[in-house]
C-alpha cells in the first residue's frame, strides 16, 4: 500500500494527511486497505465501474 510513497512528498503536495512526514505516518489507513482492495477486486470481476469521491 505504501511502497515507494514518500510521506514528505505527499505533505509538500498537500495530499492528505498533511503534516505526516515522519516514517510510519501512512499506517493509519492500513486497517481499511484489505477490505477496500477486496471491494475493488469484486467490482472488477463483475465488470462493474467504481466511482470514488474524495471530499
Amino acid at each position: 500500500m505504501i511502497s515507494g510513497v514518500d510521506p514528505a512528498e505527499l505533505t509538500s503536495a498537500e495530499v492528505y494527511p498533511l503534516g505526516r512526514s515522519e516514517p510510519g505516518a501512512l499506517e493509519w489507513g492500513r486497517p481499511w486497505y484489505d477490505g477496500l482492495t477486496q471491494f475493488f477486486e469484486a467490482a472488477a470481476r463483475a465488470d462493474d465501474a467504481m466511482l470514488v469521491w474524495l471530499d
